[in-house]
């Protein structure tokens, strides 16, 4: 066998005996998900369940006795246990009660020092987590939640559980965010401000969304004072409604937080949109008549959008034409109309940056059927031609 060979056996035989099998029908537990009650009997005869350690980061160490992952593991154990005291709770649980006797346990925990809770695990708790290799760890949050679980021993992965455990070592922190108006017109200013509680001089982010916080922008970053307030002017450069909170990313003593959303109305300067009909009336003789729908919007809004909607009842309206106006804001369609009766018309614009939409007054037309009136000549004709035709033949 070559060198290279050699090495690369050793580093999968490392690897192998870092992670030991312990074949369970089990429930995978992950990040995220509450961690499953248990109570068990430590080596010292006290019954404990987790329950009890609520308000505190608990390190749970899924292990077995000759495990070599598991005695690599012990050393940053005990690093974890003089560093943080009783403010960690480290429970060792062995998978292997049959053979892991109290008495052998407690030779383990006088060889390798360990000053925290050795216990047994029972078939429930290691189903309830999933045990299926050693060694598995689990941290705890104060809330009961698991915020890391490990499997296995690589160089590397103590100085991640470290860092996890620091951040929930932090204490939590709360930042708000308040308007001193939640409308204002556009051109005026909003005074945004809050605190960090604690108080903490920091950083803090504004965002800002016109999109109902689907995506965020940021505003800018403001310093707080040492009383933990903030405060910024801010002057929205288009109308619309705003969704804005803060946020802080925490220091070493407290975690982030982030502030509840908050809505502010920006109201655009006013518009107006008018809407003329050519006729109210239109004739059709054989021909379908035309009408033209004309208009402006005050003050001249240039190449904007503009639709016309047209109904039947003044109850459900249907787009007629989408249109754009001129360079002087106005706009013209020339309408065909195919059915005969009235209908009502308007005009409408959504508004820009700057001006909110207006919709313009409803204005109507009537088409009607006039072909008839062809019948008359036609008649007066042939009530002529007959009495000729009776005269001629009298004489």
């Amino acid at each position: 066998m070559s060198k290279k060979e050699c090495g690369l056996f050793v580093i999968i035989s490392l690897l192998l005996t870092s992670i030991v099998p312990f074949i369970h029908t089990s429930h995978a537990e992950d990040p995220g998900e509450p961690a499953p009650e248990f109570t068990l009997t430590d080596i010292d005869g006290n019954t404990f369940s987790l329950s009890d350690y609520q308000g505190t980061v608990v390190l749970l160490d899924f292990f077995y006795i000759g495990c070599p992952g598991c005695e690599e593991w012990i050393p940053h154990l005990r690093q974890f246990y003089d560093a943080y005291g009783e403010k960690l709770i480290i429970i060792s649980i062995s998978v292997r009660p049959e053979t892991d006797t109290i008495s052998a346990l407690n030779q383990y925990r006088s060889v390798n020092g360990i000053s925290w809770t050795i216990a047994s695990c029972t078939a429930d708790v290691s189903n309830n987590y999933g045990i299926q290799y050693v060694p598995t760890l689990f941290l705890i949050d104060k809330e009961g939640y698991i915020r890391y679980k490990g499997i296995g021993y690589e160089p590397g992965e103590a100085s991640v559980l470290a860092e996890e455990i620091e951040e929930l070592m932090k204490s939590s922190s709360s930042v708000s965010c308040n308007l001193g108006s939640t409308s204002i017109d556009i051109g005026s200013s909003v005074i945004i401000h809050g605190e960090i509680y604690p108080p903490r001089l920091a950083q803090v982010k504004i965002e800002v969304s016109k999109d109902n916080g689907t995506t965020w922008s940021d505003l800018i970053s403001v310093t707080s004072a040492s009383d933990g307030s903030y405060s910024y002017e801010w002057t929205p450069d288009t109308a619309g409604l705003y969704q804005i909170k803060a946020s802080w990313p925490g220091d070493a003593e407290y975690t982030g937080a982030t502030s509840p959303t908050i809505s502010l109305r920006v109201v655009g300067l006013s518009s107006q949109i008018s809407c003329q009909l050519s006729t109210t009336k239109v004739i059709q003789i054989f021909l379908y008549g035309s009408v033209t729908i004309s208009g402006s919007i005050t003050p001249a809004i240039p190449d904007t959008t503009v639709t016309i909607y047209y109904s039947a009842d003044k109850a459900t309206w249907s787009i007629l034409a989408t249109v754009n106006t001129d360079g002087e804001g106005r706009y013209s369609y020339t309408w065909t109309p195919r059915s005969l009766g009235t209908y009502y018309i308007r005009a409408v614009w959504p508004g820009d940056a700057m001006y909110e939409g207006a919709v313009s007054a409803t204005a109507s037309v009537t088409i009607e059927d006039y072909t008839w009136l062809l019948i008359i000549p036609i008649i007066v004709t042939g009530v002529a031609a007959t009495y000729l035709f009776e005269k001629r033949k009298v004489t």
